[in-house]
């Protein structure tokens, strides 16, 4: 039931085997002002749909995808991550 004024960047991560979490989907059905968007997974247990929650999004929802990463990410990752919010 949160609402969102303006524009934002998503966290998520993917449920099962590259499905959408149903608490996210409902957040983006009240919320349509997604821009982008940062996907969290576990390679090693959802090798085959590692992330799909983020491509998901991005396609319906026509966000970009700012980064894709494994379980919490490398600090590589999260220093790019944070480099790429500066831009929004």
């Amino acid at each position: 039931s949160e609402v969102v004024e303006g524009d934002y960047v998503l966290f998520t991560y993917t449920d099962g085997a590259g499905v959408i979490p149903g608490i996210v989907e409902k957040f983006l059905e009240n919320n349509t002002g997604v821009k982008a968007v940062v996907g969290s997974g576990n390679r090693d247990r959802h090798e085959a749909t590692f992330n799909f929650a983020a491509d998901k999004i991005a396609e319906k929802y026509g966000a970009s995808i700012i980064a894709k990463v494994d379980d919490g990410g490398t600090d590589e990752e999260l220093e790019d991550i944070k480099k790429a919010l500066e831009a929004y």
